[in-house]
């Protein structure tokens, strides 16, 4: 690694990330990537959509529907994820005419991928200008790719963490009986 890669890799660990940049990341993730957009769910019985409200670590994600079903994402990275056990989850999910939790399990890789991503890409936003030395702009572009790479990473481990998280609606457990992440809100449920 050149001096000038050591330079830019320090540059970027020292990004700046604001408290709610984490959230918002997690929850396009989760809603556009991993659940493919899924804006509403069909009951089959009587062929109703309801549209779903959606919440990631309890910050909003997309526009508020009136009369929505709200369903919401808790993640390791939330201030409290600790709190969120079995109990409070039950009692959460019988409230407000509908409410569905995803409570994912915890994995220590997550927050590092996600604040690395967000520093990398902040940080090209801003030093990317076309004004930079050919060598520069190289390193700029091989941290594009590798971020790239890095989305992708995570898009497969929130969707693996998805599959596989607790799942609570009108105060029961659920066991989702779809196999993909991207099925689990069109999914037949048991409890």
């Amino acid at each position: 690694m050149t001096n000038e890669e050591r330079d830019i890799n320090k540059e970027i660990k020292q990004v700046d990330l604001t408290g709610g940049e984490e959230a918002k990341l997690l929850g396009e993730i989760v809603f556009e990537d991993v659940l493919k957009g899924q804006r509403k769910h069909r009951y089959s019985a009587n062929k109703v959509d309801f549209a779903f409200n959606r919440l990631c670590d309890l910050h909003p994600v997309g526009n508020r529907v009136e009369g929505g079903l709200l369903v919401s994402v808790v993640t390791p990275l939330a201030d409290e994820y600790d709190a969120y056990e079995k109990s409070r989850c039950l009692l959460e999910s019988s409230g407000e005419g509908g409410h569905v939790i995803f409570r994912l399990g915890n994995d220590d890789g997550l927050g590092r991928e996600l604040r690395a991503y967000i520093q990398t890409d902040k940080y090209l936003k801003q030093k990317n200008d076309g004004t930079l030395p050919q060598s520069t702009l190289r390193i700029l572009s091989e941290r594009g790719q590798d971020n790239q790479h890095r989305r992708e990473r995570l898009v497969k481990l929130l969707g693996d963490m998805l599959a596989g998280a607790e799942v609570y609606a009108a105060g029961e457990p659920l066991k989702p009986k779809a196999g993909k992440p991207e099925g689990m809100l069109r999914s037949r449920w048991s409890t």
